[in-house]
């Protein structure tokens, strides 16, 4: 027969179809790996490597900070009085064991915090000397400034019944960090996509047609999520790639008794 069947026509539409869908696909993946191309360099970004099992960043100072009583925490404190960071004891409110302001840096790092009169400004004890530890961390990284949005939010929840860290001051949400004089804000820099992986092999930077410079940002942001998330400093890190509630900021946090980390 000169003409294939009624049914054979079927099956090579059927196949036309799934050639083009993978073409596609192959296409999207060109753009995401031009984004990593473009970042100047042809080695896997670190961001891409693998992350430690939970059970091993479990170990991080996430949550030996975490389980600090309030007493131990102001001891470990006082060895930081001269430290990196400028604080001061804050005014007692529901939910945080122990309140502090941060004030601002002794060291070549713009601490952004939220005003001295406002509530939001307040966190934990163990918060403070968390941030006050990473100090070294946010140098390796060549951050020269860092905006905190807020730390506490009196009686914030995730949902009904189940209280959110900024309830306790133990979290705080980002919305900016400078790379040397680079300015990223996570709005519109950390080039992500809500349901894609943050760090990981599977992880990528999205819309590739940014410019070298957007790219670059994004690069240098994932590396800082993923290298606290790898030594365990944060128990839950969530960006814009977790929801759209968390499209113009990240959320860092950490928890007593906690089992369990992710970062999304």
């Amino acid at each position: 027969m000169l003409f294939p069947s009624f049914r054979w026509r079927i099956i090579l539409i059927k196949l036309l179809c799934s050639i083009l869908f993978c073409i596609c696909g192959l296409g999207t993946l060109g753009t995401e790996l031009e984004a990593y191309a473009q970042v100047g360099s042809s080695k896997v970004p670190s961001f891409r490597e693998p992350l430690p099992e939970m059970h091993q960043r479990l170990k991080g100072k996430a949550s030996s900070f975490a389980n600090l009583s309030p007493a131990q925490c102001r001891r470990r404190l006082k060895a930081h009085r001269e430290g990196p960071l400028i604080f001061e004891r804050g005014k007692s409110v529901r939910g945080i064991a122990t309140s502090y302001r941060l004030l601002g840096s002794r060291v070549a790092i713009d601490v952004r915090v939220p005003s001295k009169k406002s509530e939001i400004a307040l966190k934990d004890c163990r918060f403070l000397l968390t941030w006050i530890e990473l100090v070294p961390m946010l140098q390796k990284h060549n951050i020269t400034a860092i905006r905190f949005d807020n730390f506490y939010r009196r009686g914030a929840k995730i949902r009904k019944g189940k209280k959110s860290q900024h309830s306790y001051g133990l979290a705080a949400d980002i919305g900016m960090i400078q790379f040397g004089e680079q300015e990223v804000e996570i709005k519109d820099g950390f080039l992500g996509k809500i349901g894609s992986e943050t760090c990981g092999p599977e992880a990528v930077l999205y819309q590739a047609n940014h410019s070298e410079l957007a790219l670059s940002g994004a690069k240098k942001m994932r590396d800082f999520i993923c290298d606290l998330a790898r030594k365990g400093s944060f128990h839950h890190l969530l960006t814009p790639n977790y929801n759209a509630a968390h499209a113009e900021h990240l959320h860092f946090d950490i928890q007593r008794d906690n089992r369990w980390c992710f970062v999304k």
